[in-house]
């Protein structure tokens, strides 16, 4: 195996030497930094394509730019996520059902309850759990949709689980066969 490395920009980005990834971030103003850190290693991780002659790149979710290097190169790209089918099927959800919005204002609606609609089991959020990324334009929820874009453009996804783990959330998919996970909610 042949490992190489191309050195995280903290510095460049104003991070403190050394911070390599968000759980060493301590301050939520320094998120902005760290994913122009990400976006900026695009051109070395293009010239390491080029140099290596890759047949194929798989790289985490957050790194949607390597779709786009992928195809430059004319090689296939696999987009992994860490989280289980379970995670993203109820984010996936709430992205497309937007439960939430049914719920009358009230006074105090932190407590209000929502069912996550189209998933197997009933789930049960309440108002106070949902992150202000479904409700409105975020960081997070921009890289979500860079995120989403390079699922749909890329070879498959692979994700951090397994059949016997969660089954009834890996069936919930129709397309769990393959390595495309998000066609499962084309259709929708």
């Amino acid at each position: 195996m042949n490992v190489q490395i191309i050195p995280f920009p903290a510095a460049e980005v104003g991070l403190p030497e050394g911070v390599e990834s968000v759980d060493e971030i301590h301050s939520p103003e320094m998120m902005p930094n760290f994913f122009n850190a990400l976006n900026m290693l695009q051109q070395p991780f293009e010239e390491l394509i080029e140099a290596l002659h890759q047949d194929f790149v798989v790289a985490g979710m957050f790194l949607p730019w390597a779709t786009e290097s992928a195809a430059k190169f004319g090689i296939p790209q696999i987009v992994f996520h860490g989280t289980s089918f379970f995670a993203l099927s109820a984010g996936e959800s709430l992205k497309l059902y937007k439960p939430w919005e049914a719920i009358p204002t009230q006074t105090d609606g932190k407590d209000s309850k929502f069912v996550i609609p189209g998933l197997p089991d009933k789930i049960e959020m309440t108002m106070s759990q949902l992150s202000e990324d479904y409700k409105g334009e975020t960081l997070f929820s921009e890289i979500n949709e860079k995120v989403r874009q390079s699922e749909v453009n890329n070879y498959g996804v692979w994700i951090n689980s397994f059949y016997e783990l969660e089954p009834a959330y890996a069936d919930h998919c129709p397309g769990k066969k393959s390595v495309a996970y998000w066609s499962c909610f084309a259709s929708k």
